[in-house]
């Protein structure tokens, strides 16, 4: 039940990133890493509920996608650098 909790307001978020006005470059970074986050709880779900024997062809989808959190963290960090810098600059 709390991964049904989970996936919702990480999508609930996502949609409120998308609609905001004068996004980022992190914004738009954080709401792709968002909608990796809700895939990844929605496919844990499946798991833990064990439905994942009627989507077969998700079982080795979802295996690798907690290791796109660093890469995701990363370009966060670098986006955010940057336009911090470019705030500076002007």
């Amino acid at each position: 039940m709390i991964y049904i909790v989970g996936v919702i307001i990480t999508f609930f978020l996502a949609f409120i990133l998308l609609s905001k006005s004068n996004k980022t470059n992190a914004d738009k970074v954080l709401f792709f890493w968002l909608i990796g986050i809700g895939i990844n709880l929605s496919l844990y779900y499946l798991i833990f509920s064990e439905k994942y024997w009627q989507y077969p062809y998700l079982l080795g989808f979802s295996l690798p996608l907690p290791l796109i959190h660093g890469p995701f963290l990363y370009l966060i960090q670098v986006a955010s650098f940057y336009s911090i810098k470019n705030k500076a600059e002007v």
